[in-house]
């Protein structure tokens, strides 16, 4: 078991609490989302000595800081989940043979307190502000992505929404590109995805989880995405043992 010595502590941490954590799927770089509305990503690297001493090594240092600036100044900034998209996203091409290449890394989603479906890329400047890909009537507190351009967010207002990012003639004059939504009857605390087969799984208000099928229907990258549903009620049994 590690001591708490050997547990690293990472730099310029979130200013209030966490609300999410996530890795990405194709290096060690960590998401966090938090109250205080920033996304924040932190990468395990070996900082080399310059002045000749001993390096340090896998140093977490902190490799993006995102602030959620909502549409509305009313709108509270916080961003209650967060996840990283399955496949890197193109880097910019460089003529520069000599510049430092990043490693790959994938778009980044998040569902705010404001309602809001954001996106943004870790390399993006600090100026540019993120995509809104949707909104919810209330807080967004799960989102995901699915493949094949499929983002799934749900939330306190008690819907599943699909958003399909390739649908981009929805999105003309900032329209959300929103495809498909489900009544969950009651709010959303939880959810996982399993990208290979395409199932949806969201615990929800009143001990019920709800299992959903995603995937696209026909052929062609136009092609909408297929909402197929199956409903489980679970019920907690709470046994009290008392000892005489």
């Amino acid at each position: 078991m590690s001591s708490l010595a050997e547990i690293a502590t990472v730099a310029s941490p979130p200013g209030d609490g966490i609300t999410s954590l996530s890795f990405s799927p194709c290096s060690t770089t960590l998401l966090s989302t938090s109250w205080d509305g920033t996304l924040r990503t932190y990468a395990t690297v070996d900082i080399p000595n310059t002045s000749g001493g001993a390096s340090v090594k896998n140093a977490v240092v902190n490799t993006m800081i995102k602030t959620f600036t909502p549409p509305s100044a009313n709108d509270p900034a916080a961003i209650l989940s967060g996840c990283f998209a399955l496949t890197p996203a193109e880097l910019p091409a460089s003529n520069d043979e000599t510049a430092y290449v990043p490693p790959p890394l994938p778009y980044v989603y998040a569902g705010t307190l404001s309602g809001h479906v954001i996106r943004l890329h870790p390399y993006d400047p600090p100026s540019t502000p993120p995509v809104v890909i949707g909104t919810h009537e209330k807080a967004v507190s799960c989102v995901a992505h699915l493949g094949d351009g499929i983002v799934i967010s749900c939330g306190w207002d008690g819907v599943l929404k699909v958003w399909d990012e390739e649908n981009t003639e929805n999105n003309a004059g900032g329209k959300d590109r929103e495809s498909m939504e489900l009544n969950l009857n009651g709010k959303a605390f939880s959810m996982d995805v399993h990208p290979d087969s395409g199932q949806v799984i969201v615990g929800c208000s009143g001990r019920r989880v709800i299992i959903a099928r995603v995937g696209r229907a026909g052929s062609g990258s136009k092609s909408c995405p297929k909402v197929e549903v199956s409903v489980i009620v679970v019920v907690v049994v709470v046994v009290v043992v008392v000892v005489s």
